[in-house]
This record gives C-alpha cells, sequence and structure tokens, in this order.
C-alpha cells in the first residue's frame, strides 16, 4: 500500500528522494532484495565485498530509499543487552554468549565501516543512560548485578546515582541509571545513502517504487512480479521489516508491525551528553549536536489500534503524552516541536530478529526482519551474518539458533 508519509526529521533533504534506476528491470538476475533501507543496502554491501558482481545484485523498493524505519527512526545505536531467564532455558549459555558477541561485533562493523568509507552520518559515540524513578531502584541493581555476574562480553558498565544521572541527563527525576559506555546516535538515512554512493556506482541497481505484488516459486527459480515487470531471479532477500507480513503471509504472526512515534524539538540550551533510556515507560532520547532534542516512546498512550499501520497519521494519544512528558523532564524550558512523525518497527514475541533462510530447507529465499526496534545497531552485522549464510561461509551447525525462524514452531511456508 502505498501512503502518503508525513516527513521526519531526518528525510526533508529532497535529494534524498526519486534515487531510483529508471532503466527497465532486468528479466533474469542473481540476488534480488527486496527492502531499500539499512539492511537491504547493507546485503547488497556485504555482497560485493564478498566478491559477487554488482551487476547480479538488485534492490527493489516499494517507495524511496530509506523511507522506511530507516528514516524514521530515533537516531540511537546502543547494543542492548538483556538475560530472559527462558532463553537461557532454552537455548543455553553458549548461545546467548553468541547473541551478546553478536550484538556488540555488529556495532564495532557498523563504526567500521563509516570510518573506512568516511561516510558522513552524524555518528557519535555518546555512552547509553538507562534511568530510573525510585520504584526502579532495586530492579535495576538486581539487573546490574545479574549483567556484572554473567559471562557476556557487554562492556563498561556502571552504575550511577541520582547526581551524577541528573549532570548527564540535565534532568533530576530518575533515583538511578545505568551506564553503558558502547553507545551513541546516528543518521541513519545519511549512512544508507552513504552505502548507495559506494555499491550503486560498481553496478549494483537500485528501483524505486518498485513494490512486490506476487511471489512464485519456480522448480529453480523465483519469480517476482511488480507493476514494472516480472523479475525472476535466483535468490531473494526480503528486508521489509515490519511490512514483512505483507509479503510473506507465514511471517505475519512471527513479525508484527509496530507504531513508534517520536518529536523533535527546536535546538534548545541543554547539555544532555548521553543517548538515554528512560524508565518503564522505554522513552527514549538524544540530543542532537545542532541542540535539537529527539525523544520517543510513551506507546501505552496510544488511541489508535494496533492494526492501524498507516506512517503517515499522527497518533494523538502519543502526541499529547510526549509533549507532557518532555514538559516534566525539562521544566521551566520554552519547548517547541519543529517535527513529529511516525515509523513502524517490526518486532517478534522474543524481540530477537529473524535472520536465515525463509524455510529450513530453503536456499534460494532469505529472510532479514523483525529487529523491534534494535535495527540500527545490529543492521553492519546482521546483514554481513546473513551474507555468509547466503554464500554458505557459515554452515548450518554454526547459525545461531535464536535468530532461525523455525523457533516460532516451524510452520510450514
Amino acid at each position: 500500500k502505498m501512503q502518503t508519509k508525513r516527513p521526519s526529521f531526518w528525510m526533508q533533504n529532497p535529494e534524498y528522494h526519486h534515487h531510483g534506476s529508471q532503466e527497465p528491470l532486468p528479466e533474469d538476475i542473481n540476488f534480488t532484495i527486496v527492502g531499500g533501507g539499512i539492511m537491504g543496502l547493507f546485503c547488497a554491501y556485504w555482497l560485493v565485498q564478498k566478491g559477487v558482481p554488482p551487476a547480479e545484485i538488485i534492490i527493489v523498493e516499494k517507495n524511496e530509499m530509506s523511507s522506511g524505519a530507516t528514516g524514521r527512526n530515533g537516531g540511537i545505536w546502543w547494543p542492548f543487552s538483556s538475560l530472559p531467564e527462558e532463553d537461557l532455558d532454552r537455548y543455553g549459555e553458549l548461545e546467548m554468549q553468541k547473541i551478546a558477541k553478536f550484538d556488540f561485533e555488529s556495532c564495532q562493523l557498523l563504526i567500521d565501516v563509516i570510518t573506512k568509507h568516511n561516510i558522513q552520518c552524524d555518528f557519535r559515540k555518546t555512552g547509553t543512560l538507562s534511568l530510573f524513578e525510585e520504584e526502579g531502584v532495586e530492579e535495576m541493581k538486581e539487573y546490574w548485578e545479574t549483567l556484572r555476574g554473567s559471562s557476556w562480553d557487554i562492556g563498561k558498565l556502571e552504575l550511577w546515582d541520582k547526581e551524577k544521572c541528573a549532570s548527564a541527563s540535565q534532568t533530576d527525576n530518575y533515583e538511578i541509571g545505568l551506564y553503558q559506555d558502547f553507545a551513541g546516535q546516528l543518521w541513519a538515512a545519511k549512512l544508507v545513502f552513504g552505502i548507495a554512493d559506494i555499491i550503486i556506482p560498481k553496478g549494483v541497481r537500485f528501483f524505486s517504487q518498485t513494490p512486490v505484488l506476487e511471489i512464485r516459486r519456480e522448480s529453480t527459480k523465483i519469480v517476482l512480479e511488480t507493476p514494472r515487470g516480472s523479475i525472476v531471479t535466483n535468490k531473494v532477500i526480503y528486508a521489509t521489516n515490519g511490512y514483512i507480513g505483507e509479503l510473506l503471509p507465514s511471517l505475519k504472526d512471527i513479525i508484527r508491525p509496530r507504531r513508534g512515534q517520536i518529536i523533535c524539538t527546536e535546538p534548545l540550551d541543554l547539555n544532555v551528553r548521553v543517548t538515554m533510556g528512560l524508565g518503564e515507560e522505554e522513552d527514549y532520547m538524544i540530543q542532537r549536536p545542532d541542540g535539537r532534542i529527539i525523544f520517543g516512546g510513551q506507546e501505552e498512550n496510544s488511541t489508535l489500534s494496533e492494526e492501524d499501520i498507516n506512517e503517515g497519521k499522527i497518533d494523538e494519544g502519543i502526541s499529547k503524552a510526549l509533549r507532557l512528558r518532555i514538559n516534566q523532564l525539562f521544566p521551566g524550558k520554552e519547548i517547541k516541536i519543529e517535527h513529529e512523525w511516525c515509523g513502524i518497527m517490526g518486532y517478534t514475541d522474543d524481540e530477537r530478529p529473524v535472520i536465515g533462510p525463509l524455510t529450513d530447507n530453503s536456499d534460494k529465499e532469505f529472510v532479514i526482519a523483525g529487529f523491534s526496534g534494535e535495527g540500527m545497531a545490529k543492521a553492519a552485522g546482521a546483514t554481513k551474518y546473513l551474507v555468509e549464510i547466503i554464500l554458505r561461509e557459515i554452515l548450518e551447525e554454526d547459525y545461531i539458533k535464536p535468530f532461525l525462524r523455525s523457533r516460532f514452531d516451524n510452520e510450514a511456508c
């Protein structure tokens, strides 16, 4: 479905639009990537890095490059780590260590790519501070002790008192904070366009305004039907995140769309030095170098149904709650809102992505989606991992089991 979208702060520049090839679609191609956001572009990047001829790769996008969640997020990268008991029981300590390693290596890989190609995307390492009010203090201390006692490599962690939290966050509403040094902010759309500027001149073709309407599975090929014609492809990567259920009904109950709504203020005379996660509400905030505050969350105040995933529609309940909350955080400041937008994320029940073959025995169709709000931090590592699966550099016995689609009852496609 084509939608009229309210522009985000990140996508105001007109040069970000209509960034697509006008040539006819190839009738036969080796690799087709469906989705023109951070996952789709990074998949193409790693295929090229691994030696696949760029002319054998196309990307098709139903709207414009970076027009989905990649261009409509909160600007945060953060290798968030959690230790749910049910996952430890189900997968064991070794698999959970793999995930923690994967999360941190993904962020480092992101930094390496940005640095190697000198991509100008406002990348900053600020650290992140998870803040809690008085009722969350004991829970936070317990969580901190659990993380410290684990065998995970989770970087530098510090428990901060109220005074130290207030100094870094510029608000004294919170009693305690967990600081992690390896986190920060970036402009994801600029990163994606930077990746495009590397791979498109080499011969990768990008087709915007090209939605996939139907998928046909033939004996040795996949046929994708679009308004611009049919694509016959050897392998296809589905990288449409929150919208993947529209394309692949078998994933509709596994990866569900979820709305995130964000406001952006005019520049404020504050010095918020860290990326912030705020309390039980799971709100999040950054202050950009230009002084603007990007603030999102307050999903519990939604007045729209969960089925309403129109990115052009603002949820008035969340809108009011975000404004109320930001004024509570910074009383006495005159806060003017410049932009407000929403983006659609893809969530799974266990909030871990689906990365790998569409079905256990598939060597033609692959999925990378369901990042549950953490796609920016995981993008570089997740896409490299998937490309290595596709090119058989990673064998089945070495797959990360909590990322496989088959963990959800192995439903048939």
